[in-house]
C-alpha cells in the first residue's frame, strides 16, 4: 500500500481542476470586459411609469421599427421634472423620418393612434398644432401610458440622441 503515491494523484488533479475552474472565470471576466468596452453599458433599469418597468438589454440588431424602445439622452434640460439634458430615457419609436402626423390642442396623433398631451406649467411644449412631418434623422417617440413624458412635449427628437435600442428582458410589472 502506497498511501503517499495516492494522495500526491489526488492533489495533482484538485490542482489541475482548480486551475481549469480559474481559467474558465478569469476567460469570463475577460469576455464581459471586452464586451463591455465595445457597446458601452449593457443593462439599463427602468422603474418609471411611462414605460414597462424592469431591466432592459441592448438589442443584437440596431435597426429601428415601430414599435422598438430605444434609451434616448434628453435634448434638454426641464427643471420641472429635475431631469438635466443628456439625461437618459426608454422611449418606444412611434414615428419614423417621412411619416405624418398631427398636433391638436390635446393630443397627438400618428397611425390612427391618439397620445394624450396635459398642458402643464414647466413642462416644455415643443409641438404647434397642425399636420407635421417626421424630418429626416429624427424620430418621434411616443409611449403608451398617457403620463409618458416624451414627442408630446418635445416634438421630434433627433438620431444622434439615440444611445442604444434595447429589448425588456425582465419585467417589474405584476400581471
Amino acid at each position: 500500500m502506497n498511501y503517499p503515491e495516492k494522495n500526491r494523484s489526488a492533489a495533482v488533479h484538485a490542482r489541475r481542476y482548480s486551475l481549469k475552474i480559474c481559467k474558465i472565470i478569469l476567460f469570463l471576466i475577460v469576455g464581459i470586459a471586452i464586451l463591455f468596452a465595445v457597446a458601452g453599458t449593457l443593462f439599463y433599469k427602468n422603474v418609471s411609469p411611462s414605460a414597462p418597468r424592469g431591466i432592459y438589454m441592448i438589442a443584437p440588431n440596431q435597426t429601428l421599427h415601430y414599435g422598438d424602445f430605444v434609451v434616448v439622452s434628453l435634448p434638454m434640460d426641464v427643471p420641472k421634472l429635475n431631469a438635466p439634458k443628456g439625461y437618459p430615457m426608454i422611449k418606444k419609436v412611434q414615428g419614423l423620418p417621412g411619416d405624418k402626423y398631427r398636433v391638436g390642442k390635446d393630443g397627438v396623433e400618428i397611425h390612427g393612434r391618439k397620445y394624450k398631451i396635459y398642458r402643464l406649467d414647466g413642462l416644455p411644449q415643443k409641438n404647434t398644432v397642425g399636420e407635421h412631418t417626421v424630418p429626416q434623422n429624427q424620430i418621434l417617440f411616443l409611449n403608451d401610458p398617457d403620463i409618458s413624458f416624451d414627442s408630446r412635449y418635445l416634438g421630434t427628437i433627433p438620431m444622434k440622441n439615440i444611445e442604444k435600442k434595447v429589448i425588456l428582458i425582465c419585467s417589474f410589472e405584476k400581471e
